[in-house]
């Protein structure tokens, strides 16, 4: 069986319709290591994903960008928790979408209004040349494949001066591909801070057994060594 299809089966029984987020999140930490709490202000249905929600407000604020009226891509957008973000609370005028799984995008289209989905593949995405000014992408890109592929793509679609976002417990792996692209302007190791949300979000979801285990499953590799968590900031 392909990548493509197992990935699409993993997140269409393993995960409940009513997720909204499946990201691990990203909590503030101080000087020794303890979690700071949360502080955004946000509407009733992001409020339970509020480390999730933190991990893209992480992002999009190190992109330095503060004109909202641009077109802001999420790849691999799951369930559509990041560009609802973007959309209702960052106040990005034009976001976009675009996911493999077609059940993810029928969620998105009934859960995130004035958003535009589209249903495609990473390593064949759907827009045209130099139109995206922020693009970015979540714990997603260790599926793509092949890989140069979806980086000559979002080379092609990001805007000249435009900035492209990604974060990801695998990236370092595949640094050198992603340097025939792309100008890395910074680099952020967030492991801490993404274990500690994961673990957190653990005990939110106690009651929910799906959820919890999701969490539960994924904590391991911010402790025992095996993810390096990272944000890299790039540009063309």
């Amino acid at each position: 069986m392909v990548v493509s299809q197992t990935v699409i089966e993993k997140y269409n029984t393993n995960v409940p319709d009513n997720t909204l987020f499946m990201n691990d999140g990203y909590c503030d930490l101080d000087s020794n290591g303890m979690p700071l709490s949360v502080d955004l202000e946000l509407p009733d249905k992001f409020v339970k994903w509020k480390y999730q929600v933190n991990l893209y407000n992480k992002i999009i604020n190190s992109t330095n960008v503060d004109n909202k009226d641009i077109n802001v891509l999420d790849i691999a957008c799951g369930r559509g928790g990041g560009v609802s973000f973007y959309k209702e609370v960052l106040n990005f005028k034009n976001v976009y979408g675009v996911d493999l799984n077609p059940n993810h995008i029928r969620l998105c289209e009934e859960n995130c209004k004035d958003i535009i989905f589209k249903t495609a593949s990473a390593v064949e995405l759907p827009f045209t040349d130099n139109s995206m000014a922020i693009i970015t992408c979540v714990e997603a890109d260790a599926y793509f494949r092949p890989y140069e592929n979806y980086l000559q793509g979002v080379h092609r679609i990001l805007k000249d001066d435009g900035v492209f976002i990604q974060a990801s417990p695998y990236l370092y792996e595949i640094k050198s591909k992603i340097l025939k692209y792309f100008k890395i302007i910074k680099v952020e190791d967030i492991n801490n801070n993404v274990g500690m949300a994961c673990a957190i979000t653990k005990h939110l979801f106690k009651s929910d057994k799906k959820m919890l285990n999701i969490y539960h499953s994924d904590e391991p590799r911010y402790l025992d060594g095996s993810a390096k968590y990272q944000i890299y900031v790039m540009k063309k």
